[in-house]
This record gives C-alpha cells, structure tokens and sequence, in this order.
C-alpha cells in the first residue's frame, strides 16, 4: 500500500445464501489492512450459532496468498459472532488463531461488558449473578434511558437527533428472563420518553415488592 494511501477495511459474512469461503480469499488477496468476518451467511442472519470453526481456514489462507509479507503487514483478521463475553473473545482467539475480536450483539443488555478488562486488573466486577437479577437490570435500562435521551432526543424525548423510539430496542435485551417480564417489556414499548419509562419501571417494582 502506497505510504499516503487511505487505509480501508471490509466488514463482510462467509456468504451470501451458502458458505463461500472464496470471497474471503478475494479480500485477503486485496492485501487490506484488516477484514473482519462474521461468521454467517446472510442468509443465516443470526439463526444459526457462529461457525467459527471456519476461522483456521481463512486464517491459513491469509497467511498462503500474503506470504511474501512480514506477518506484521498481513491483514488482521477479525472475528464476530455469538461472542458475549471478553474471557469467550480471548480464548477464541487463542483457539483459532485470528487477530482479534468484534463484539455486536453481545453488548446489548450488557453495557457493563467491557469491564471485565478492567477486572482483569482489579478485583471489581459485576457477578453473573447480580447481573441477572430484574432490579439490577432495569436500574441499568433507566440509566441508559436517561442518558439516549438526553445525548439523541432534547427534553422529554423531543426535537432531537434521533427519536426516544430507537432506544425501544434495547428494552427485550434487557427486560426478559423472569416471571412478568414479557408483560413488563409490552408497557415500555409504548412509552415515548425517559420519564415515562421511568414511571412504568417504578410502579413495577412497587407491584413486585409492596411494602
């Protein structure tokens, strides 16, 4: 690559209605400075675990068509899908060989997951126990609530850069998994703006624990 050329890298899937693991042989051929792969046709979308057992072989085909390039130079790889975790990222990195890890759907409900780095050099971290539990859960939901609105929506949800309504994909990822959750999540989904959401997860927890 010329030394003032714009570096582009290529997110892509191993296929489009099947595996196609020539495609990926195409991209690495174009030497990039990085490819990530999902690891899923389209056509599979997110029906089907990840097939990361796939991953060696591009990997071993980077390094086949890149070979006169010091290994440093050879684009990285970057694998995605069905990653939920740091600890499950590095180990499969450590099992497969790629470069590193993007994290997608995985952050969803978990906004806290990138702390386990921090973990890995102090003793805090958020149990998976704690983590499932519904208080727990919806103190986070409002937190981030508040904050999409106040970043994206201007007061009470209006005149802003995106509407409240985006932030209603978020409630599944976090309001599921225990008894009147289902219910729970049906009222958020009319709500319009943070303190609605507000209101509707207080009187909640009011029904769940009367005094």
């Amino acid at each position: 690559m010329p030394t003032n050329a714009i570096p582009v890298s290529v997110k892509t899937r191993i296929g489009y209605n099947k595996i196609d693991l020539e495609w990926t042989r195409f991209l690495l051929e174009q030497r990039l400075p990085a490819m990530t792969i999902h690891l899923r046709t389209r056509k599979e979308m997110s029906d089907v675990p990840a097939h990361w057992e796939l991953m060696p072989e591009i990997v071993k085909t980077r390094d086949e068509v890149q070979r006169d390039l010091p290994i440093n130079e050879r684009t990285l790889i970057i694998g995605n899908g069905d990653v939920e975790s740091i600890v499950k990222g590095q180990e499969l990195v450590a099992k497969t060989g790629c470069d590193g890890i993007m994290i997608g759907r995985g952050i969803f409900g978990t906004p806290w997951l990138f702390e386990d780095l921090k973990s890995q050099r102090s003793n805090l971290k958020i149990s998976d126990i704690e983590a499932k539990k519904p208080a727990f859960r919806l103190k986070i939901l409002l937190e981030h609530a508040k904050l999409f609105e106040k970043a994206y929506c201007g007061k009470n949800g209006k005149r802003g850069i995106k509407s409240f309504a985006v932030m209603k994909k978020h409630f599944k990822a976090y309001v599921s998994g225990w008894d009147g959750a289902k219910e729970l999540r049906a009222k958020l989904m009319e709500r319009n703006n943070f303190k609605e959401v507000q209101k509707t997860i207080v009187d909640n927890l009011r029904l769940q624990n009367p005094e």
